[in-house]
């Protein structure tokens, strides 16, 4: 079977709005993804507009070419947060998302953090990790985030410790 393949006009750029307004930035983790806004706020730069662009890359910009200007010429404040940080060309990006996995079926005996995260990191990077705490009464499952690099479904049967056990990721 054939791809299916879709040719683009090289002049359609739907934000070119930004450019000189704003950088794009890979966030070092999902802590940093989800506390930007409020980190940016803290360090001086209030009034940042952030725009998702998947997996941990954001679209940082200002109103102000100066605020933008200040904040990637100060590198010591952005890597704080981002592990790239440039200003907005236009640029490809990989393509990377966030997926919020179950994990079920782990025997009683194997059930921990650590195992939860063991079978995660099969499938991605975990960015979340497992929560579980054996306090909660529930130990037939986990969730975590994982960063993937492919728009594939994560769906898994794993082996357990030398024999065949449904453990089911998805």
């Amino acid at each position: 079977m054939e791809d299916d393949v879709l040719v683009l006009d090289p002049s359609i750029s739907s934000l070119a709005f930004f450019y000189g307004k704003g950088a794009v930035g890979r966030t070092l983790g999902f802590q940093e993804l989800r506390s930007l806004k409020a980190s940016l706020m803290e360090a001086g730069f209030g009034g940042a507009s952030i725009q998702y662009l998947g997996g941990l890359s954001v679209l940082v910009s200002f109103d102000n070419e100066e605020m933008l200007s200040k904040l990637l010429i100060e590198k010591e404040s952005w890597s704080r947060w981002f592990s790239s940080f440039q200003p907005w060309l236009g640029q490809a990006l990989p393509y990377e998302r966030l997926a919020w996995v179950n994990i079920h079926g782990v025997p009683p005996h194997l059930v921990s953090r650590s195992v939860f995260d063991l079978i995660g990191n099969i499938y991605g990077k975990v960015v979340h990790s497992s929560q579980f705490l054996d306090s909660d009464g529930d130990l037939s499952y986990d969730r975590l985030g994982i960063l993937l690099d492919s728009g594939n479904k994560v769906n898994g049967l794993l082996i357990s410790v030398g024999k065949i056990r449904d453990i089911r990721c998805g």
